[in-house]
């Protein structure tokens, strides 16, 4: 799937870097496939979890890569307008396609919740991070894979995750498979 070249996007809608810590990493934000990986590895490995760069929601590995990447305490940034600015750069970009397929997910859901349920339509915060992020939900590394955490009604995507389902597991869907791990975390 492709977007309209000339279609518009808003990119202030999205933020790089962290979301900011709620549970000062005690919590575990646990995603698509590295959350059960994660449990397991607590359990049995905690030190091989540690090493991996997963959060095992005892300590601030993800925190503490994310500091290491943007030398930051987990303050968000805005990306820039200019780098996500039209469908060809979904088209081109995949954190320009994440945030263009966020857009079309929250205006179907905006308008179906409207005609046909009494349910108001919250748009969840879209956070795109590289390597670690602090969230509500605790700490996480890129192996957390793409999540929602509801503590801070935030999505978070390392896009890398896409780059590593193709190079790792080989998996072969594309831009169409990028924009159903999208819409998988609306629920």
């Amino acid at each position: 799937m492709s977007f309209n070249e000339n279609v518009q996007i808003d990119a202030g809608r999205a933020r790089s870097g962290g979301g900011g810590g709620g549970l000062g990493g005690r919590g575990i934000a646990i995603g698509g496939g590295g959350g059960l990986l994660a449990l397991l590895l607590a359990i049995f490995a905690p030190g091989l979890a540690e090493q991996l760069g997963i959060d095992t929601g005892g300590g601030s590995v993800g925190q503490s890569q994310y500091q290491q990447q943007t030398g930051s305490g987990g303050q968000s940034q805005p990306l820039s307008d200019e780098e996500c600015a039209s469908g060809a750069d979904a088209n081109q970009n995949t954190d320009c396609r994440v945030i263009a397929t966020t857009e079309a997910a929250d205006e179907f859901w905006g308008e179906y919740l409207a005609q046909f349920s009494d349910i108001q339509w919250r748009q969840p915060q879209l956070t795109l991070f590289q390597g670690g992020v602090s969230t509500g939900c605790g700490s996480a590394s890129s192996a957390t894979g793409p999540f929602y955490c509801p503590a801070d009604e935030s999505m978070y995507f390392d896009t890398a995750f896409f780059e590593t389902l193709q190079t790792d597991f080989g998996a072969e869907g594309g831009p169409l498979a990028e924009e159903y791990i999208v819409a998988h975390e609306y629920g």
